[in-house]
């Protein structure tokens, strides 16, 4: 067997129907069914529970569902998920519209997920994973409060159903999803845990004619790594009838799956079937007691509003990467701060340096020449980073062949300037490989470098960037830029300085320092240091 291909095939819909339930039952038996995913708020819910439990080797994980029947919280408990008139949720496109206007409150959400799998729980059926009925969990107002939630109640696994785009190019009802599904994330946050596969298929296979035949070619050239295959095997009833269009379809899935070729093509031996509840996560290694492994240095110049926050985030990402409390360290380079940004970090545990000079870079390199890790991680203070940071760049540094990277970024709230300024930034991002957010490197390639360019007033994150990929190409090596873990920054400048003002601000910034402009000094002393004097 090619321990390289790992193959999840998950059924969503179970509970949809008894049709439904009986179909990917079958498809279980017939051994291309690994896993499934259990709707708790229809009326076969507990038939499927019935089921699930007779098919010992069978992953069941939670349907999320805010689209169909009544929430299992008491509606008057999330009112902005609910007709107010049935007491039943919106229909998907109502839904989808709230949520885009901001009319989902996320605290509802989050009730109702914790509700809903909490009776998933109580049926005594082991929870292998999450995901959601017509993906809603990709919804603005809906992603993070579910991974939140997710977190909270141990389930590791969230699907993110992103097929590659190249894939559904030639299917256009795959694609047009797929880019809806992609813009939804982004105006959702998009930093949900890191994804718990691989890749994802299925898109190009749904209401297809030729499912059988496609299903065939996917798997004779399906990636090495972990794939999950998302299909929709049923019966068709009258129940079905009542909940959803996709009726003879799932049918015609079913018989693709059952089809003795496909069945003989999963025996062959190249593929190995499991379930979400067999992924393993990669053991974490731990540092020595007392010695850290991970160092922090975040520059701080009157931040005394924000600097609490960031330490919780490293506080809650340390604890999901290790028990031991001296792994990570916290060190702040106290820029002559005029506010409590010095005492607040020591109450909270940091260490405290001072540096004189306003130069982000200098402020940077103090930090770094008495951090005691392995590892420098450099973060500015109105930040907060996503709680499995460190797990990313733990993964991502035991290639050999990676000198660097960072999570990304994005900010607390979202407006017209910002989304613009992001775009523009996501596009630089994506031509140089360059990115932002936690920017890491081991401490011995940091040396190597000379740290941050302290000549530099402005983007010395790019100079220094540059120096770690001409580092990286002499010896072989990459900068890689993480995905699922975007650090969230603060919009404080688009607030003072307005939406458009503070882009235009950067442009003319960077302008003056192209040229070496006197004026350079005075633009960075006004933006970064007055404007918090």
């Amino acid at each position: 067997m090619t321990a390289g291909r790992r193959l999840v095939i998950n059924a969503d819909d179970f509970g949809l129907s008894e049709g439904v339930n009986r179909g990917i039952l079958e498809a279980h038996r017939a051994g291309s069914v690994t896993s499934t995913s259990l709707l708790v708020n229809l009326p076969a819910f507990e038939d499927a529970v019935l089921g699930a439990g007779r098919a010992t080797q069978l992953g069941v994980g939670l349907h999320f569902n805010l689209t169909a029947g009544s929430p299992v919280a008491p509606a008057a408990g999330v009112p902005s998920l609910c007709d107010p008139a049935t007491g039943h949720f919106h229909p998907l496109r109502r839904l989808v519209a709230r949520a885009l206007t901001g009319r989902i409150a996320a605290a509802e959400v989050e009730v109702e997920c914790a509700a809903q799998i909490d009776r998933f729980r109580a049926a005594g059926l082991p929870l292998t994973h999450l995901d959601s009925h017509r993906h809603v969990h990709l919804l603005p107002g809906v992603w993070e409060p579910v991974g939140e939630v997710a977190r909270r109640k141990g389930i590791p696994v969230v699907r993110v159903p992103f097929d590659r785009l190249r894939r559904v190019a030639l299917t256009p009802g795959a694609l047009a999803e797929q880019v809806l599904l992609r813009c939804s994330y982004r105006l959702a946050g998009g930093n949900g845990m890191p994804r718990p596969v691989d890749h994802f298929r299925g898109s190009a296979l749904f209401a297809q004619r030729g499912f059988r035949h496609r299903l065939l070619a996917l798997l004779d050239q399906l990636d090495p790594g972990v794939t999950e295959l998302m299909v929709h095997p049923g019966y068709t009833d009258t129940e079905l009838a009542e909940w959803d269009t996709y009726l003879a379809e799932r049918e015609r899935e079913l018989a693709g799956l059952c089809d003795a070729a496909v069945r003989g093509r999963l025996a062959a031996g190249d593929i190995e079937l499991l379930h979400f509840g067999a992924l393993a996560r990669p053991a974490r290694p731990r540092a020595a007691p007392g010695q850290p492994h991970f160092s922090f240095i975040i520059p701080a110049f009157n931040e005394a509003a924000f600097l609490p926050g960031l330490v919780d985030s490293i506080s809650t990402a340390r604890a999901a990467y290790s028990p031991d409390p001296h792994a990570v360290e916290v060190i702040v380079a106290n820029n002559m701060s005029t506010d409590q940004t010095g005492p607040i970090a020591e109450r909270c545990g940091c260490r405290v340096l001072c540096e004189e000079r306003r130069i982000i870079s200098a402020v940077r390199n103090t930090g770094a020449a008495a951090a005691r890790g392995d590892v420098l991680l450099f973060v500015d203070a109105d930040s907060k980073i996503h709680p499995e940071t460190l797990i990313a760049i733990e993964r991502a540094l035991a290639a050999d062949d990676v000198i660097g990277g960072a999570t990304g970024v994005r900010m607390d709230r979202r407006s017209p300037g910002i989304a613009v300024s992001f775009a523009l930034q996501a596009l630089w991002a994506w031509v140089t490989g360059w990115d932002t957010g936690v920017v890491f490197c081991r401490r011995a390639d940091f040396d190597a470098v000379g740290g941050w360019d302290e000549q530099v007033l402005f983007g010395e994150d790019v100079v220094f960037f540059r120096a770690l990929c001409r580092l990286a190409r002499r010896r072989g090596g990459r900068f890689v830029r993480l995905r699922g873990v975007k650090t969230v920054t603060s919009a404080r400048k688009f607030e003072q300085f307005g939406q458009w003002g503070w882009p235009l601000a950067n442009v003319g910034v960077i302008w003056l320092a192209i040229f070496r402009s006197p004026r350079a000094r005075r633009l960075i002393e006004r933006y970064w240091y007055k404007s918090r004097a």
